[in-house]
């Protein structure tokens, strides 16, 4: 089953559920060849399209996830209590999840991370690490907050990225280090000017070790150049503007009804409310007032899939993600409005002061 039957069946046992009569696209006899709502929904004398669509993630986010899932999957390896907060670059293997992870177990059965508050510990995969992953440097710093220590694999050009650059390394700080073959400890064979602490890309992980209760747990998985405000946006975007064809076209041959298009999203990506308000309403933005941060105005932008003259023809939008009750926005410009209370979801309601009436 492709992901869009998965949805399409999924969405329409949800109308059912609710008591609508659903009729699928190929029951409504329109004209072949043209584009088509995947669904007509009746409900006593209201009557509504419904096009449904998923969310579909770029290929770097998709590489993100998977991280997610082998860390996750990974997770119980590690015997000993800590919180984890996970960073990786593009290029991040499964073993280097694999060697990580049994770095952490050896750092957190020699270290005690209750010790001092001010010392903070990193467990790093470098971007060039040596083949097999048997040799291992420790190195101990002090920062303008505290001390931080990184255990990584060695690295091929001896390069090691702080995890933050926020603090800086106090100026003539001593650096300690040490290396270690597999558990057994070795001079050092680099020098510190070849040691380079500031280039924020030079590791293919990085782990922030932080004290936990009564057992391991990965609290974050996030990649190293960061990810947009969120991805999602600009794809409901994307997505509503192919679902307006879609409801157009039933509208010219079947009369004009209230068009719904409905968005599925169940993994770790899924966008915050914000985001889906963001999507159809604009990105938010701050005004500042006569220089006075509290003379502000907070609103949405003029970037938004819908405005007074642009895709009137989609009443409202729908947003199922993970296992929360589904989100349903109102267009305040719709030309054939969808009734509030029709459908089971949390309901967002504009006013004509700029604020949203939220319906449960």
């Amino acid at each position: 089953m492709t992901e869009g039957l998965k949805y399409n069946e999924a969405t329409e046992y949800w109308l059912r559920e609710q008591g609508f009569m659903v009729v699928r696209e190929d029951e409504l006899g329109l004209a072949e060849k043209t584009k088509k709502p995947d669904f007509l929904c009746k409900l006593g004398n209201c009557e509504f399209w419904m096009e449904v669509k998923s969310i579909e993630l770029p290929e770097r986010h998709t590489f993100h996830g998977r991280c997610y899932d082998e860390f996750k999957k990974r997770e119980s390896s590690v015997l000993n209590p800590s919180r984890a907060f996970v960073t990786v670059a593009d290029n991040t293997s499964d073993k280097d999840i694999k060697v990580a992870l049994s770095l952490v177990s050896q750092v957190l059965l020699q270290e005690d991370l209750s010790s001092a508050e001010n010392l903070k510990h990193y467990v790093e995969i470098p971007k060039d690490p040596v083949d097999g992953y048997n040799e291992f440097v420790r190195i101990e710093y002090e920062t303008d907050e505290g001390k931080e220590v990184l255990h990584s694999v060695k690295s091929l050009s001896n390069k090691y990225s702080r995890r933050f650059l926020g603090s800086n390394i106090k100026f003539n700080s001593e650096i300690k280090i040490k290396c270690f073959i597999g558990n057994c400890e070795k001079g050092s064979d680099f020098t510190l000017r070849a040691l380079d602490l500031l280039d924020e890309t030079s590791f293919r992980i990085s782990i922030q070790l932080m004290e936990g209760e009564d057992q391991f747990r990965i609290c974050s998985v996030s990649h190293a150049i960061g990810f947009e405000r969120s991805p999602n946006v600009k794809i409901f975007r994307n997505r509503s503007s192919d679902a307006r064809k879609q409801i157009v076209s039933g509208n010219k041959q079947l009369g004009f009804k209230p068009g719904v298009v409905v968005f599925h999203h169940d993994n770790v990506f899924a966008a915050d409310e914000d985001a889906f308000m963001s999507a159809f309403y604009g990105d938010k933005t701050y005004e500042w007032q006569n220089g006075e941060d509290s003379d502000g105005l907070l609103y949405y932008g003029r970037n938004g899939f819908w405005n007074e003259t642009k895709n009137t023809t989609v009443s409202a939008a729908v947003y199922f993600r993970k296992d929360n009750k589904p989100i349903l926005i109102h267009n305040h410009w719709a030309e054939s409005p969808l009734p509030q209370g029709l459908l089971d979801c949390r309901e967002y309601m504009p006013q004509d002061n700029g604020t949203f009436a939220i319906f449960e």
